[in-house]
């Protein structure tokens, strides 16, 4: 293999990874804002909340975000190529608003655009070096989310992907935001699972009830490891609402499913690990059978057995999601 890397190569074999696209905007001065259009976003921390963009060291936008010290990221949803276009015209300069593009405001002011699929809005960490462009680090402050189908970039044009079936990962920052304690993830459960269980026992698809049977054999051999175990657990319960058809309650279960996890592992035993498999395998039988009625009683059940389980949670300490799982 050649030492040298022929740069179009480089490039030929950077567009063949699927990203994500986004709008980043800040501030400029006291009534003008500024934007581009950027593919090179990802999230870096949970605990602190970073998340990265990926910027040519010319950008206006990086001598705009240094000035301010605060910028948001909006991701588009798969209606929103024509915004995408704006914010990658060249020659734009800062103006009072975008034409014929709403925003909204959180907590830096940075402008977040109307109807995104997913925002965080950010306060200036670092800059760092890399090569021809600069990664600008951000803390996130506030960040939301909704349910739809992303807007993704793969080899130099525009795709969708058009079966969305969780919520983007602002829902779930906005809970480590909020400081989300145990008992509020126990209501949480009480008052949502059930129903995920009953309408998955009507909208199962065949898919769904493989993936279901196959989370359900793999937490069959890990009873004995509690970090596995509650992960396979959790990861049931989140399938059940991908089951369930309903992205809304699908979605808040994936954004609870770190915090849930953290709250459950320490305190799973091997006998309780039992348990909760016995339910939920019998909550699958019901959910296979179409028996709504039944999958709604199992589930709530089992959701009070393990609260149950862990009463002893104060309802004023927040749950601590693991660094390494951002």
């Amino acid at each position: 293999m050649s030492d040298q890397v022929d740069p179009n190569h480089f490039k030929q074999a950077a567009r063949r990874f699927a990203s994500g696209v986004t709008v980043v905007t800040t501030t400029v001065g006291a009534d003008a804002v500024y934007g581009v259009t950027v593919s090179s976003f990802a999230s870096l921390s949970i605990n602190p909340l970073l998340v990265t963009v990926s910027l040519a060291s010319y950008s206006r936008l990086l001598d705009y975000v240094r000035e301010s010290g605060r910028f948001a990221v909006s991701v588009l949803g798969s209606e929103q190529q024509t915004v995408s276009r704006f914010f990658s015209t060249q020659g734009r300069d800062p103006s009072p608003g975008f034409p014929g593009i709403a925003v909204a405001r959180a907590v830096t002011g940075a402008p977040i655009i109307h109807d995104c699929l997913s925002y965080f809005d950010c306060e200036v960490h670092e800059f760092l070096p890399g090569g021809d462009h600069t990664i600008l680090v951000g803390r996130v402050v506030s960040a939301g989310g909704t349910s739809g189908a992303p807007l993704l970039y793969y080899d130099g044009g525009y795709r969708e992907l058009t079966d969305p079936r969780r919520l983007g990962d602002g829902l779930a920052v906005q809970m480590h935001l909020a400081g989300i304690t145990g008992r509020e993830i126990l209501d949480a459960q009480a008052a949502i699972e059930p129903a995920t269980a009953e309408l998955a026992a009507v909208n199962a698809t065949a898919e769904d009830l493989a993936r279901l049977t196959v989370i359900l054999a793999q937490a069959e051999d890990v009873m004995h490891d509690a970090a596995r175990f509650t992960a396979l657990g959790v990861a049931f319960h989140v399938a059940v609402g991908e089951a369930s058809g309903n992205r809304a309650l699908a979605g808040t279960l994936e954004a609870l499913r770190l915090e849930k996890q953290a709250l459950l592992e320490r305190r799973n035993t091997v006998e309780r690990a039992r348990r909760a498999h016995h339910f939920h395998e019998r909550i699958l039988d019901r959910i296979r059978a179409r028996d709504a009625g039944g999958a709604r009683e199992l589930m709530t059940r089992h959701v009070r057995k393990v609260a149950a389980q862990v009463v002893e949670v104060p309802a004023e300490v927040p749950i601590d999601v693991p660094a390494e799982a951002p």
